[in-house]
């Protein structure tokens, strides 16, 4: 029998500029996010969502990593502070630039997050679906860590593995066909990654909530009305069922 293939870092990279490049075409940010009503109503969740949990938040200087196109950078732009973006794969990283610009106060970094060693702390760092896709969080967070400043704020949002469909299809043993989304993590075992790399204060909250019947409708008024009932509050066993993804906010 062959061996069950890793993810690696080498294959997101490469991965990720093939689907610029083939599947997305020049407009990752449109055909991702904007291009159909579903997609749509993802965005304006994870906008309003993130939106509303990082108003209070108070810094100088910012880090992403996992930027993409930028889409997310865009609510915390301000000439005024320092932001370095970093992504895995150069295409991303054109399109962040194309998107935010060449500015003075933007350092954009192709590199990977696990090779993270930069002196310099921050504030605030972010990141938005791009934790699912690193296949060593343990030594992730570490220097995510370590990179934050005493105090400092740092707000993840990932994909779900903890929905009602995927706690079936685990209790039925399939297994994740997609190498690219294969290392998803339960909310135990990332809350858990977190506090042991000294994180504090960490707190869950529903970014999309969706409800649909797979293969015969997707119910949009009813997942847009417990969507607003719900992500403003911290993730309970009833959000966590329906959330495709959702929003951790840690302190250091």
């Amino acid at each position: 029998m062959m061996p069950k293939p890793k993810l690696t870092t080498s294959f997101v990279k490469k991965e990720y500029n093939r689907q610029l490049k083939e599947d997305y075409g020049d407009d990752y940010e449109f055909n991702r996010w904007l291009a159909s009503r579903g997609e749509w109503e993802g965005y304006r969740m994870q906008y309003l969502a993130q939106k509303f949990h990082t108003k209070d938040i108070k810094f100088k200087s910012y880090m992403e990593f996992g930027v993409g196109p930028g889409t997310w950078t865009k609510m915390f732009l301000n000439p005024k502070k320092q932001f370095t973006l970093i992504d895995l794969s150069i295409e991303m990283i054109k399109q962040a630039k194309r998107n935010l610009g060449e500015r003075k106060n933007i350092n954009y970094k192709v590199m990977n997050i696990l090779n993270l060693k930069d002196k310099e702390k921050y504030d605030f760092i972010f990141s938005s679906r791009a934790i699912k896709y690193v296949p060593n969080k343990e030594k992730m967070f570490r220097n995510l860590y370590r990179s934050l400043k005493k105090n400092g704020t740092m707000v993840i949002i990932t994909q779900s593995a903890d929905t009602l469909f995927q706690k079936l299809s685990r209790k039925l043993k399939k297994k994740e066909k997609d190498l690219l989304h294969s290392e998803g993590i339960t909310i135990q075992e990332l809350k858990k990654i977190l506090e042991d790399a000294g994180f504090k204060k960490i707190e869950f909250y529903p970014v999309s909530l969706k409800v649909n019947i797979p293969k015969i409708a997707k119910l949009h008024g009813l997942s847009n009305l417990l969507w607003k009932m719900n992500y403003k509050k911290k993730l309970n066993n009833f959000s966590t069922l329906l959330s495709g993804s959702y929003l951790i906010k840690m302190k250091k």
